[in-house]
């Protein structure tokens, strides 16, 4: 949903919450911490990797058998339950690092180009649809119609459809079938579960900018849906408002943005079913190479694994509030590499020289306003130069301010006048992660959200309510204006 969210304060959220400093944690958030820190350690324990590949415990092997009718090569990987993470793939044989895994052809790729192709709404589909909306509105009749012909009913079924759509039903019913019926998603939460569990959180902005977003897509398609109906080019009741928020918790929970396919946007069948580690650093990618050179969606897997032990990919550097609001799990904070604590800087309201200092990073092409992720491992880069600049009071006023910038930021690059005054604004919430670093993988793992309460899950995740307001603004502590 890229150009959609872009403009809806983003459904990806990609550089989400994380914990203040330890002395600012409550007692209560610091037992809760504990709590769920230990709970999973001893889940983890208990479904740690098997010494071997039991073949019994295959689940799905008719989406497998399926998988190769559509041109997949034999997998060495199984699809199999994995404990608290719910359903993963597991090494069948022994795999050595660099081996390319999964390897899915093209033709099995859910992508904005296929739901333009396929839709039975194709002919009143405006220029311009976001990639997600696209997306949603075929995943949405797929499975309603893949549903009815299951259930073999010939009224409005599928069967009875022809074109493109039934082509497309034909192609994707396995995998419709095996999709969650439930994605573990900030979606599926009442709105009283996200102002209860996340205010005075920056997760509490991004889940409401998620839903926002799911909101936006409903008002967009929903009048398409209708005027689809009355042609009757789409049976009634056949795309709604519940199957269209099922459809964005399955893409928010399991797309994969492709850098080596032009950075499409794609549902992959079989691949998104690996679960994630911040462990590994493997991500999935098209490889022109795989399927015997046709080119698929693969992983260069960058470690060894034992027969029976499970395969992990990562979903990117990604905080705990991240997981949790987009797939459902939460790793615990503490031991959590890649958790950081979105940081606002702001020029101070006060600051007599705010004006000037506002027009200077201006004509650099830099705003007033800026987020920088604090993490466990180190300082984002840029974060001393703005604190620096929102701190600073020279003695020569704005003639120094000036100089103070060009030292801080580097040379002009835009002529802005300094008696203009910028407006100081919190930014929108950034936009999905580039996928030069990492895919934007995607992956509700089934029932892996529900073995933790979201309570609990929220409040180990989510910062104390002190360091923001309950609007989601910045307060002043800390820095932070």
């Amino acid at each position: 949903m890229q150009a959609c969210l872009r403009r809806r304060s983003c459904m990806h959220i990609g550089r989400p919450d994380v914990r203040c400093a330890r002395n600012s944690l409550s007692r209560g958030t610091l037992k809760c911490n504990a709590i769920f820190g230990g709970l999973l350690k001893g889940l983890s324990k208990q479904s740690g990797p098997s010494t071997s590949y039991d073949a019994s415990k295959d689940l799905e092997p008719a989406f497998e058998a399926w998988l190769q009718q559509q041109g997949a090569p034999a997998q060495q990987v199984a699809l199999q339950s994995c404990g608290v993470e719910g359903r993963g793939l597991v090494a069948r044989t022994r795999i050595t690092r660099g081996t390319s895994l999964l390897q899915i052809p093209r033709s099995l790729l859910i992508t904005a180009q296929a739901a333009a192709q396929y839709s039975s709404l194709a002919p009143l589909l405006p220029p311009g649809l976001p990639e997600w909306s696209l997306i949603a509105l075929l995943l949405s009749e797929l499975q309603q119609r893949a549903g009815q012909q299951q259930a073999g009913n010939s009224g409005s079924s599928s069967s009875s459809a022809g074109g493109p759509i039934s082509e497309a039903v034909s192609r994707w019913a396995p995998y419709i079938a095996v999709l969650p019926q439930q994605p573990e998603t900030v979606l599926s939460w009442s709105d009283a579960e996200v102002d209860r569990l996340l205010r005075g959180s920056p997760l509490h902005v991004r889940a409401r900018a998620i839903r926002g977003a799911a909101a936006a897509t409903w008002q967009e398609l929903g009048p398409l849906v209708q005027r689809g109906e009355q042609e009757g080019l789409l049976p009634r009741g056949c795309v709604t408002r519940t199957s269209v928020y099922w459809a964005l918790g399955v893409m928010l929970s399991r797309m994969v943005r492709l850098p080596g396919l032009g950075d499409t946007q794609a549902l992959v069948p079989w691949a998104d079913f690996a679960n994630h580690s911040p462990a590994v650093g493997c991500h999935l990618d098209w490889d022109a190479r795989a399927c015997g050179g046709g080119g698929g969606v693969a992983v260069a897997v960058d470690r060894d694994y034992a027969p029976g032990e499970q395969v992990y990919i990562s979903y990117g550097q990604r905080s705990c509030g991240d997981l949790l609001l987009s797939y459902g799990f939460s790793p615990p904070p503490d031991t959590h590499a890649h958790e950081s604590y979105p940081l606002l800087l702001t020029l101070a309201p006060g600051d007599a020289l705010r004006a000037a200092k506002a027009a200077a990073l201006a004509a650099r092409g830099l705003p007033p306003a800026a987020e920088f992720p604090l993490r466990i491992d180190g300082l984002p880069g840029g974060l001393v130069a703005c604190a620096a600049l929102r701190a600073a009071a020279p003695a020569g006023g704005e003639q120094e301010v000036e100089a103070l910038v060009s030292q801080l930021f580097g040379p002009r690059t835009v002529e802005v006048s300094t008696s203009t005054l910028i407006q100081v604004s919190q930014p929108s919430p950034p936009s999905p992660p580039s996928s030069s670093s990492s895919s934007s993988k995607s992956g509700s793992r089934g029932s892996r959200g529900s073995k933790v309460s979201r309570e609990t899950a929220a409040q180990a995740s989510a910062e104390p309510a002190a360091a923001y307001e309950s609007d989601g603004s910045a307060a002043a502590a800390g820095g932070v204006a």
